[in-house]
C-alpha cells in the first residue's frame, strides 16, 4: 500500500501564527491609541485646554471605529450578544470621531477670533453630522437591519465630510497663523487613506489592508501631536 506522509496540522499551524502576528499588531496599535487617549486626556484636566479634550474624544471615536473594521468588536462582551448594538456602536463612534475632529480644528486654531466666518461654517458642518446620524443612519439601519447599505450610505457621506474639510484647510493655510496650519493637512490626508482605505473593502472591489491602515493612523496621529507641541 501506498504511504503518504501528510501533514495537516502544518496549514493550520501556519494560519494559527499568522493570526497570531495580525493580534499582536492590533493590540500594539491600540495599546499606542489607548496612551494617546489617556495622554491628552491627562493633559486636558492639567491645562482645560479643550484642544486636548477634542482630541482625546477623536482618537477614541476613532479606535471604536477601528475595533469594529478589525473584526474586534464583535467579541466584546455585551456587544456580543446583541448583533444591532455592534453597529449602533460604530456609527456614533464614527459620528462622535468626525465632530471632535472639526472642534479640534476650531480650537486648535482659534477659529473664532482668527477666521469667525469659517468657523460658523465649522460649527454647521457638525450639525449636519449629527443630523445625518439621527435622521438618516440610524433610522435606516433600525428598521431594515441592512448593514451594508447603511455602511455605504454613511460612508459616502463621511468621505464627502472629510474632503470638504480639506477644501475648507485652504483658507487657514492663507490666515496669519499659517504655520500651525500646516500641521492639518498631511494629518488629515493620512486620515483618509487610514480610516478611508477599507473603502474597496465597501464597494467590493478589493481587500482592505488593515496593516496599512494603522501605519496611516499612527502617522496622522504624530503629525497632530507634532501640531499640538508646536502650538
Amino acid at each position: 500500500y501506498p504511504n503518504f506522509n501528510l501533514r495537516l496540522a502544518r496549514e493550520d499551524r501556519m494560519k494559527s501564527q499568522e493570526q497570531i502576528a495580525i493580534r499582536y499588531r492590533d493590540w500594539f496599535f491600540f495599546g499606542f491609541m489607548f496612551t494617546m487617549i489617556v495622554f491628552y486626556a491627562m493633559l486636558f484636566f492639567g491645562v482645560r485646554d479643550r484642544t486636548y479634550l477634542y482630541y482625546s474624544i477623536f482618537l477614541t471615536g476613532t479606535s471604536v471605529f477601528l475595533l469594529d473594521i478589525f473584526g474586534i468588536l464583535r467579541d466584546a462582551p455585551i456587544i456580543s450578544s446583541f448583533p444591532k448594538s455592534r453597529m449602533y456602536s460604530v456609527y456614533v463612534a464614527g459620528a462622535v470621531e468626525d465632530v471632535a475632529y472639526i472642534q479640534f480644528i476650531r480650537t486648535y486654531m482659534n477659529l473664532g477670533s482668527l477666521l469667525p466666518r469659517w468657523d460658523k461654517i465649522y460649527q454647521y458642518m457638525t450639525r449636519v453630522r449629527w443630523g445625518f446620524l439621527l435622521l438618516v443612519t440610524l433610522p435606516f439601519f433600525h428598521f431594515t437591519f441592512q448593514e451594508t447599505i447603511a455602511d455605504r450610505m454613511a460612508f459616502g457621506f463621511v468621505l464627502l465630510y472629510y474632503l470638504m474639510v480639506l477644501v475648507f484647510l485652504v483658507p487657514l493655510y492663507k490666515s496669519k497663523d499659517r504655520k500651525r496650519a500646516i500641521f492639518l493637512g498631511p494629518a488629515t490626508l493620512l486620515l483618509i487613506l487610514g480610516i478611508f482605505g477599507n473603502s474597496i473593502s465597501f464597494f467590493g472591489s478589493g481587500s482592505f489592508n488593515r496593516m496599512a491602515c494603522q501605519i496611516s493612523i499612527i502617522g496622522a496621529v504624530t503629525v497632530f501631536s507634532l501640531g499640538l507641541a508646536y502650538r
